[in-house]
């Protein structure tokens, strides 16, 4: 398998359409592309390899690993799980530093509501009004994240029965806009998260790259180099399901579940032994990412 990522944008020049790769198959580390006029040191002939920015690796394998983490455990620690409307939990964090680390890495290559004016609740808004007016309800989502809600769901934050006396906008097929809210990527929302993945970035280069402090967070650098194997195989659950196709007997008892129910077992609680189950789980995979940057193999964009 090609060990080697391709970036996608040009740098500009005169060669813009070659694709240059952003890891070379004889090395494993992420450069920024080198200037296209060569140094005295380093002639046309020979290739300059600029210093790798780890930090990169070990912020994309920490996303990487969170988003495990909120996936499988969120069901049993709610405070983990995506707020239902306003507010933002853990989970909130994921997508935009998933966005964030992407600009990063190509930078480095290359009110209406019925009347009432005002209102941010989730009964109908001007998002909501547009999509009605100009597109027609048939198209809009019909199991909106607001129904979440404490007024929509007896099991907030997840979805559920109607609790009594549940406001008619439950029922309604649309997704409403509001201040700090993930649904509809409010401003707020965005300059939270992207702060927020700034700040860390910025932490983890000062303590990765600068102080070379690397061996803590090794890890999370190994998944973070082969991140987009591990989202395929581990966030969307295929390797998962694979291994629950293998039972003994009946479904249930496959290596998966029959893992964690032991954990559950051992901690005396379903909540604790989930979150030792989804540790393991992360650590396997940091261990599985390792074993491919060994052999040298890297998935190609």
């Amino acid at each position: 398998m090609d060990a080697s990522v391709v970036a996608i944008a040009g740098d500009g020049d005169a060669d813009a359409g070659h694709r240059h790769p952003l890891l070379a198959s004889d090395d494993d580390e992420i450069r920024p592309y080198p200037a296209s006029s060569p140094s005295p040191q380093h002639p046309a002939g020979a290739e300059r390899k600029p210093r790798r920015v780890a930090s990169l690796d070990v912020f994309r394998g920490l996303t990487v690993a969170m988003m495990i983490l909120v996936d499988d455990a969120g069901g049993a620690w709610p405070g983990m799980n995506h707020s239902p409307w306003f507010g933002v939990t853990v989970a909130d964090f994921v997508m935009p530093a998933f966005l964030f680390i992407i600009g990063v890495s190509a930078a480095l290559v290359f009110k209406i509501q019925c009347g009432v004016r005002g209102s941010l609740g989730p009964p109908c808004n001007a998002v909501g009004f547009v999509d009605r007016v100009l597109l027609g309800e048939n198209h809009l989502y019909k199991n909106p994240v607001y129904k979440r809600t404490k007024e929509c769901s007896v099991n907030s934050p997840d979805y559920g029965p109607l609790p009594p006396n549940a406001p008619d906008w439950c029922l309604a097929p649309f997704d409403p806009e509001g201040l700090l809210s993930k649904p509809l990527y409010t401003v707020s929302y965005m300059l939270l998260t992207g702060g927020v993945s700034g700040f860390l970035l910025l932490l983890l280069y000062y303590i990765v790259d600068v102080i070379n402090i690397k061996k803590l967070f090794i890890l999370f650098q190994w998944m973070g180099m082969n991140a987009l194997i591990v989202y395929v195989l581990a966030a969307c659950e295929i390797f998962p399901t694979l291994m629950q196709g293998f039972y003994w007997r009946s479904p249930e008892n496959n290596l998966v579940d029959l893992t964690e129910s032991l954990l559950q077992t051992i901690f005396h609680s379903k909540r604790w032994g989930t979150l030792a189950f989804v540790i393991l789980e992360i650590i396997f995979w940091c261990l599985a990412a390792c074993f491919l940057h060994m052999k040298g193999i890297y998935l190609k964009l």
